[in-house]
């Protein structure tokens, strides 16, 4: 059942994509989300776990065709940013020459590799001027609010990760994944400026939202939520200019909806995380945590700053998962 459920996505996103090719970005931010739900519903996607990956890249390649087509086979540059994002990717995967720990340095570029060619040298080439964000985004509010309602109450969770169909020894569940499609979708929803002839959404988006806010907090990311509300915050005011007074009750609905669902979110769903499990979302236990992580970057830091070398070429890539730094990423 679940294998046709995937086989009708894909052949919309495609009958779609050559109207719209750009909404194969939208469909892309929600890969790993859709991957994990697919795979606690059936073994298919346990025992086949690279279709989901190889079948999204053949998507991009395909709304890149559709792209050409629709265009008369116009030919897009990288602008000046993305050419800046693509060299300091290079450079980072030429630091494996001097990282200390290259074994671990190596294996994580072969294995990001394939994502890397994808979302930074493919993905981006859907997305060309103003109208084609738009379709992207608005990809990305509809499938991604209809994902994260099924990650949220039809999906069995355990601690911090969905439950599988089936236990795989060399798997492992990705809650930050969800997390930041949760994030991607609540940025989406609260910025966008929908048309008039979307008015429904101007309502709808607001439930949305609110899912998402759960949805953070049932993955224990705790990082990805408090900037979801921070970020919502900060950049609602600079989408929506407060030139007259009418402006204002926009910004504070949004405001009141923003600080009510996660307030519901964390009602909800942080009981999910008892003391014997950690206590992720006491305070205290947060306080430790971010204490740790500062140590860690002052760590890595003061590495950097100890060798004119170091300054000049920088640590090399996953340094971090030096021992004498932090061990981890």
């Amino acid at each position: 059942m679940y294998v046709a459920i995937y086989i009708l996505i894909v052949s919309l996103v495609i009958f779609t994509s050559y109207r719209m090719p750009s909404i194969v970005f939208g469909f892309m931010l929600c890969t790993f989300s859709l991957e994990q739900w697919l795979q606690s519903k059936d073994v298919f996607f346990l025992i086949h776990g690279s279709l989901i990956n190889v079948s999204s890249g053949v998507l991009v390649l395909i709304g890149l065709i559709f792209y050409q087509i629709n265009r008369n086979g116009e030919v897009k540059f990288y602008p000046p940013m993305a050419r800046l994002v693509i060299a300091l990717y290079v450079y980072a995967s030429v630091s494996v020459l001097w990282s200390p720990v290259t074994d671990i340095s190596v294996s994580n570029l072969q294995h990001y590799m394939p994502y890397i060619f994808l979302y930074v040298l493919l993905a981006p080439l859907l997305i060309n001027n103003e109208e084609d964000a738009y379709e992207a985004f608005k990809f990305l509010i509809i499938f991604g609010g209809i994902l994260a309602l099924l990650l949220l109450l039809f999906t069995e969770w355990g601690y911090r990760r969905i439950v599988m169909a089936a236990e795989m020894v060399d798997l492992r569940a990705n809650p930050l994944a969800i997390a930041d499609m949760a994030g991607y979708v609540l940025f989406a929803s609260i910025l966008l400026n929908f048309k008039k002839e979307y008015k429904f959404w101007r309502f709808l988006k607001w439930l949305i939202v609110i899912i998402c806010l759960g949805v953070a907090v049932k993955t224990g990311s705790r990082g990805q939520f408090i900037l979801m509300i921070l970020l919502s915050i900060f950049f609602l005011p600079i989408s929506r200019p407060i030139n007259h007074i009418k402006r204002l009750v926009p910004l504070v609905f949004a405001g009141i909806v923003i600080a009510g669902g996660s307030y519901w979110a964390m009602k909800e769903y942080t009981s999910d995380y008892t003391a014997k499990e950690g206590a992720r979302w006491e305070v205290d236990r947060m306080g430790d945590d971010l204490s740790g992580r500062f140590d860690a970057a002052i760590n890595l830091i003061s590495e950097w700053y100890s060798s004119p070398s170091h300054l000049l070429f920088g640590l090399g890539s996953s340094e971090s998962y030096d021992e004498s730094i932090a061990g981890f990423y």
